[in-house]
């Protein structure tokens, strides 16, 4: 398969195209839903300086109020030499941009995302023939098959952890029929660790983000214990006697940390000397701040401290067991936890 990025203003990109998606959010609204959809698309791939991905960048920072903010971008993909679509945004604005670059591999990828003018619409055709059609449908089916047997066992699902649901042990997930099409067929167990760090650059950089307000708040509160921060913010810490929060921080009870540990099977080491458990075994791992903060939101975390072993392993199977990618971020690491059990490190 290839790809051909085209812009209006002359830049054309080829070769360094890797990845393309498109997405629509139609207005929750039924009366104005059919008329103004969001339409979307993500373009990703290799830092050229030959094909002028630097006009991507240049591109982002122009700001709303410029009318050079909006151009028209076709995207052509071709199979077999044959056309299999080209969709064209006719006013297009950069959402967000990103660049990563790394030593070990001497090359940088970048990630742009953009979005139609509201109200516009967009134009899609293909020239592919009917025989060419059957051919890359029968090759998709094959790819689809070839996941499906990669698939050992059906994994679970949870849109979010609820603390309301946190105490119904014995519930069972259900796995939504649009999720299991996901995984059969784009799985992240195919991709390889750039095509991961290419795929969840945004996720990342919210981690690193989410790593510095952890850090800030640390030092403007003066607190001595770990603070994990995205949306809320929670503190590490539990003397015993009392449950509530310090000022500006969230905290999850820790009767509810060991009853969902306890429900995805994830047991709380004891700490030694016994002392730091303040009289309940695993009491001192049960309320490090990222494990209180992972049932308060979906987002990528960010530590301000190294995460221990004990929360990387607890990490695992909450990924697991909600069946969604965790990202968080510390001093030291990016880690990107698969419902798999794979985890990529960065």
């Amino acid at each position: 398969m290839e790809y051909k990025v085209t812009i209006s203003d002359g830049t054309v990109l080829e070769k360094s195209i890797q990845h393309v998606s498109y997405i629509v959010y139609p207005p929750d609204d039924y009366d104005i839903r059919r008329n103004y959809p969001r339409n979307s698309m993500v373009i990703s791939g290799i830092i050229d300086i030959g094909e002028g991905t630097v006009g991507l960048y240049k591109w982002a920072l122009i700001p709303g109020t410029n009318k050079e903010c909006y151009k028209d971008v076709t995207v052509e993909h071709f199979y077999a030499g044959q056309l299999v679509s080209k969709v064209k945004f006719s006013k297009a604005f950069v959402v967000d941009y990103s660049e990563s670059y790394s030593n070990s591999e001497g090359v940088g990828y970048f990630t742009i995302y953009l979005r139609q003018f509201a109200g516009m619409d967009i134009e899609h055709s293909n020239e592919i023939s009917q025989e060419q059609q059957k051919k890359y449908q029968e090759q998709v089916q094959t790819n689809i098959e070839q996941t499906s047997e990669l698939e050992k066992a059906e994994p679970k699902i949870s849109s979010a952890v609820s603390l309301d649901n946190v105490n119904n042990v014995n519930s069972k997930p259900v796995m939504r029929i649009t999720d299991r099409l996901k995984n059969q067929k784009d799985p992240d167990t195919l991709l390889t660790k750039e095509e991961v760090k290419l795929r969840y650059a945004k996720e990342i950089e919210a981690s690193k983000e989410a790593y510095k307000r952890a850090i800030d708040m640390a030092k403007k509160k003066k607190v001595k214990g770990c603070v994990a921060s995205n949306g809320k913010i929670t503190l590490s810490g539990f003397d015993g006697k009392t449950t509530k929060a310090p000022e500006g921080f969230a905290r999850v009870p820790l009767d509810t940390m060991f009853d969902y540990c306890k429900k995805i099977g994830h047991e709380l080491p004891p700490k030694v000397p016994a002392f730091y458990d303040n009289g309940r075994e695993g009491s001192y791992f049960a309320c490090h701040a990222e494990k209180q903060l992972s049932l308060l939101t979906d987002e990528p975390i960010g530590i301000s401290r190294d995460m221990c072993p004990d929360c990387v392993e607890y990490f695992k199977k909450h990924a697991a067991y909600t069946n969604q990618v965790k990202i968080t971020a510390d001093p030291k690491k990016t880690r990107i936890f698969f419902p798999d059990g794979r985890v990529e490190e960065f």
